[in-house]
């Protein structure tokens, strides 16, 4: 069964005074193209974003590779509709500050992955918390389900990777894959023409 992690206070106090601002200036209302009240609007799924360096997936040792916590993400839903997702990021004295709010396919992608995760731990009796990892030089992120027994599975947000968005992953399986892309990356030829001309 999937659960969320529980966010620290401070994340919560800052997404809490930012939307409650956001929402009562009408900033909120421009975000999501439409007419937002504050007793309408919840935040669900919560969880950890973590980045992963392309050189910690190219290390040639077998360690799991070496990431970093920089925000913690949630669904922002109004009427118990999801209509995008919002976070607040954590800087390097580990403070939180709000991140912003993100709409369209990214969203989409996203709940269909939290979604396809809790579908396929279903028949799990222990409870998964999930995180986030994101990889941003390879353009791909994950989904990231641990329990209290140290089991850990993957899957990939969206369609960016060569990692199928309905599997549960290995450690192993999606560190060989990242390492393939991160390959064919710092192999691809790099050339300076201009565009257009």
């Amino acid at each position: 069964m999937l659960t969320n992690a529980a966010p620290p206070r401070a994340s919560l106090d800052v997404l809490s005074a930012e939307l409650t601002a956001a929402a009562r200036d009408g900033r909120l209302d421009v975000y999501l193209d439409q007419r937002v009240t504050l007793s309408a609007l919840s935040v669900t799924a919560a969880h950890p974003l973590f980045a992963l360096d392309i050189e910690a997936i190219s290390a040639d040792d077998d360690a799991p590779p070496a990431s970093r916590l920089t925000a913690w993400r949630y669904l922002l839903e109004v009427d118990r509709r999801v209509v995008a997702q919002v976070s607040t990021v954590v800087d390097p004295a580990g403070s939180h500050h709000f991140g912003g709010i993100g709409t369209g396919p990214p969203v989409t992608s996203l709940v269909y992955a939290v979604h396809i995760l809790d579908a396929l731990l279903g028949a799990e009796l222990t409870e998964f918390t999930f995180g986030g990892l994101d990889v941003a030089a390879l353009h791909a992120g994950l989904l990231q389900a641990s329990d209290a027994n140290g089991r850990v599975f993957f899957l990939p947000v969206g369609l960016a990777t060569a990692l199928h968005p309905a599997r549960l992953y290995s450690l192993a399986e999606v560190r060989a894959t990242l390492r393939e892309m991160a390959t064919r990356i710092q192999d691809a030829p790099v050339r300076g023409e201009p565009v257009g001309g």
